[in-house]
């Protein structure tokens, strides 16, 4: 099995006691292999991880999928002492401009535990070249509709690839004012996917019995 713990997004718990920044920083365990995708914009990720009693030392891959400072912040981890992440790529613009607004973004394809998992990063454009994403697992997708591709261009991508669990990512909270305002993108992916399930927690552990039968997850 693999367990997803959100280090840092626009989402937190105040009884938890953790921290929020628009930003993305994921840990993945599984068995060996201790897994940071991004890193946040800060120290968020580190103070998060040490509540949550993750030991951060023992991460042995990571990657990063553009240089952006919200997922970036590689200045405060030893990258000398991490393995890079054994990964597939597709490189595609972080904006509808081929890139010349926001430069380009690295899509990761990673297999964790017989589970194909794909990371669009901050993705900005649909593309043919998307198609070869087929058989996917775990997707984490970006909704903010404004610096990456909206919750209307994820369902599209959804009924292109069909992947087993769609995690949204970098949407705005409203009730936390944290994030770029964006239109309540994920009410709409709500209203568009209608199956999904909301994960009151920062970790899940998925496997492949986990969505037999279920279409969507829902990470909060």
């Amino acid at each position: 099995a693999m367990k997803l713990t959100v280090l840092c997004d626009n989402n937190t718990y105040i009884d938890n006691y953790l921290l929020g920044e628009p930003a993305l920083s994921f840990y993945i365990e599984n068995g060996k292999d201790k897994i940071l995708l991004d890193l946040g914009y800060s120290n968020v990720y580190k103070v998060n991880a040490k509540k949550l009693n993750i030991d951060l030392n023992n991460v042995n891959k990571i990657a990063f999928s553009h240089g952006h400072d919200d997922h970036n912040a590689k200045e405060l981890v030893n990258i000398s002492k991490v393995g890079q992440l054994d990964f597939d790529s597709l490189i595609l613009p972080h904006d509808k401009n081929n890139g010349l607004d926001r430069g380009m973004n690295k899509i990761h394809i990673v297999n964790i535990d017989d589970m194909k998992v794909v990371h669009l990063g901050d993705l900005g454009v649909l593309d043919i070249s998307l198609l070869k994403l087929n058989d996917v697992d775990v997707l984490f997708a970006p909704i903010n509709g404004f610096y990456t591709i909206s919750s209307e261009e994820l369902y599209q991508l959804i009924k292109m690839i069909k992947p087993k669990i769609v995690i949204p990512m970098h949407y705005y909270n409203a009730s936390k004012e944290s994030g770029y305002p964006d239109d309540n993108q994920i009410e709409i992916f709500k209203n568009l996917v209608k199956d999904y399930k909301e994960i009151d927690d920062y970790q899940i552990e998925i496997n492949k019995g986990l969505y037999e039968n279920e279409s969507s997850e829902l990470l909060k």
